[in-house]
């Protein structure tokens, strides 16, 4: 082959070769980041392999920008050129043209070599390496000493540690419940026509509820590790009738997550007050009895845990703890609540999740609302039962709704509750021997709007059913029908705290 056809031939490998390293892929687990004022890279072969770095000149200002929280991590090599012997480089760092310091080390020339530059030698290699804050910043490099050029290979790496992230999100809501005092047919029927007002005390048997509620998290993130998930929340159900069925809701949980192996998490929650409706209450009017108004507080613990997408089937198991107090007129009712639960969750195609889930809840009721009565002797009701919970739940990432993401929620749960007094049909008619039947199904339809809005929509129904070895007609006064349907708005935001 002729002379005049090797230099051409030359010229397309060196184009090629420079091709090859401007998509080159930076080091594993690290992200290539680009100069803004764009020098041209130079080739550097360490192990047989070929690496891009951009030459920095005395004088002049290499800047990068980087987007965090990440590490911003540049190999750095002096570049060598007749003198081997070695020199003590310096460098100002500057992050947003403020100079934080300056890096000083002892570059020594090694093994690799510049491919394009015969006569050169690289340095063996220096890390300057630093966490960047979250947001979008630019870091400046500017080489003060020796005279000459120092080779950068800029990269941006994740923390190993994330900062401390706090989201918020903000939700407001509407919905509508036929039945918002659980009444049964005949019931709601009577108070409808008018009669025996005293009863009900209700303004209507249906209402329309404001759901507005603020939710916040702190969470610490160590990438393919580990989460440690901080959450805080508030929410408040406002009935616009029957203003005395409104309530709130306060809230926390931490959550530990180990990726993909297994997770704990603890809660608390309370309702300072919640009404229940008009109760009949045998001790009032000197003891003729009359219908007062109930109302209770309840507080929650809950723990739980479970194994995270390290099984075919992963199993989670809680204990829950359970606190209710009522008001004077009926401390009988005063209870604790314990429940041991199971849930197996399968994940039969992408984006698709199932959980089959058992759990037996036992209360035991104080059954007495006089010092010295025992809930055995008293003459009062005694609520002390025992329930098999069985539920089905299910998420489905459904595509492209109306030209949103779509997320879809189902769920089945059905209880039997088996009354435990042992006080005779007599002593307790309305307890003794009573199985509770309940259905409750439902279904939940999200649609993101945004990157960090949406929109929900809902549907429940409800239903109990009563039997009673006691009172032939329980069912006419103790079954229920319920349905609710609302829509809800939510926006949520987040940042990192550094």
């Amino acid at each position: 082959m002729s002379r005049r056809h090797v230099a051409p031939l030359r010229r397309l490998l060196s184009i090629a070769v420079l091709c090859c390293l401007l998509a080159a892929a930076a080091p594993a687990g690290a992200a290539k980041l680009l100069p803004e004022n764009g020098p041209q890279p130079v080739a550097v072969g360490i192990s047989g392999s070929v690496y891009t770095y951009y030459p920095l000149t005395t004088g002049e200002t290499m800047r990068v920008r980087i987007d965090g929280p990440a590490a911003f991590d540049a190999i750095a090599r002096y570049r060598f050129s007749d003198a081997t012997r070695p020199v003590d480089v310096v460098v100002e760092v500057s992050l947003d043209r403020e100079m934080r310091w300056r890096e000083v080390f002892r570059a020594r020339p090694s093994e690799a070599a510049y491919p394009d530059l015969p006569g050169a030698t690289p340095s063996a290699p220096h890390r300057i390496r630093f966490d960047v804050p979250s947001g979008s910043h630019v870091v400046s490099l500017a080489l003060v000493a020796p005279s000459g050029v120092l080779d950068m290979n800029p990269l941006s790496r994740a923390l190993d540690v994330l900062p401390w992230r706090v989201d918020w999100r903000l939700e407001g809501g509407t919905s509508y419940d036929s039945n918002i005092f659980r009444y049964g047919d005949p019931d709601m029927e009577s108070f409808e026509d008018g009669e025996r007002p005293y009863r009900y005390g209700m303004d209507s048997v249906d209402d329309v509820r404001l759901e507005p509620a603020v939710k916040l998290a702190f969470v610490r993130e160590e990438p393919g590790e580990r989460t440690t998930d901080v959450r805080f929340s508030a929410d408040w159900r406002l009935a616009l009738s029957n203003g005395e069925k409104s309530f709130s809701r306060l809230a926390a949980r931490l959550r530990e997550e180990r990726a993909g192996t297994a997770y704990f998490q603890m809660g608390y929650a309370a309702i300072p007050k919640y009404h229940l409706r008009l109760l009949w209450d045998t001790d009032a009017d000197g003891g003729e009895g009359e219908y007062r108004s109930c109302d209770f507080r309840k507080h929650a613990m809950k723990v739980e845990i479970g194994s995270l997408r390290s099984l075919p089937v992963d199993v989670a198991g809680e204990f829950r703890l359970e606190s209710y107090g009522y008001d004077p007129d009926f401390t009988e009712y005063d209870s604790i609540a314990r429940t041991i639960g199971l849930t197996a969750t399968v994940r039969p195609a992408r984006g698709l999740r199932v959980d089959v889930g058992y759990a037996l809840r036992s209360l035991t009721a104080r059954g007495a609302d006089e010092a010295g009565e025992l809930r055995s002797t008293s003459d009062d009701s005694d609520t002390t039962y025992d329930q098999d919970q069985y539920e089905l739940r299910l998420r489905w990432e459904a595509g492209r709704w109306f030209g949103r993401d779509a997320v879809l929620y189902g769920s089945l749960r059905h209880s039997r509750r088996f009354y435990l007094t042992s006080k005779s049909g007599e002593a307790d008619p309305y307890h003794a021997g009573r199985e509770d039947r309940y259905w409750v199904a439902g279904g939940r339809l999200r649609l993101e709007l945004t990157d960090t809005s949406g929109v929900e929509g809902f549907y429940q129904l409800r239903r109990r059913t009563v039997d009673s070895p006691f009172v032939e007609s329980i069912g006419d006064l103790k079954d229920y029908t319920a349905h609710s349907a609302g829509v809800m708005f939510y926006v949520e935001r987040g940042r990192f705290l550094d």
